[in-house]
């Protein structure tokens, strides 16, 4: 695992605690959104909404939703599609179908807050990747040449 992968998770985990929301930790264990970055030595870091993780009654009480569920019950299945963002998962998605209504509305409220994070982590490495290789970046910053420069005008 790439040593600043733990940084870009550092990046995720501020912002998410600057905001009020909650987060609970998960293996970063070679997934394959991620998993050729992290084999060549790449760092990468990112969101895991859970997918077709189980959703427990205490996370369903932090998060919304309905426990018994999978987080995103459409994951990898015949209804992943933009049809389910404002919507509710069809009920044949569903363990209990009655789930569908404590669903309703979810995708749209996570993908809001996990693309304003997203944007977080793109602009702040953007800016300077110094955090992950030790090496002042080349963002749109005031350099200490630019600055000196500034100075004798």
């Amino acid at each position: 695992m790439p040593e600043a992968s733990g940084q870009i998770e550092k990046i995720f985990n501020d912002y998410f605690a600057a905001h009020g929301m909650a987060t609970l930790p998960t293996a970063f264990d070679g997934r394959s959104d991620y998993r050729d970055f992290i084999r060549s030595g790449i760092p990468a870091g990112g969101i895991f909404a859970g997918a077709e993780v189980v959703k427990t009654a205490a996370q369903a009480a932090i998060f919304g939703g309905a426990a018994g569920e999978q987080f995103d019950p459409c994951y990898h299945a015949f209804c992943d599609s933009l049809s389910t963002i404002d919507g509710a998962p069809p009920a044949i998605a569903l363990n209990n179908p009655l789930s569908a209504g404590a669903m309703r509305g979810n995708a749209l409220v996570s993908l809001d807050q996990f693309s304003d994070a997203a944007a977080h982590a793109v602009i702040t490495l953007a800016q300077s990747t110094e955090m992950l290789n030790g090496e002042r970046g080349k963002g749109n910053f005031n350099s200490d040449a630019k600055i000196q420069d500034q100075a004798i005008r």
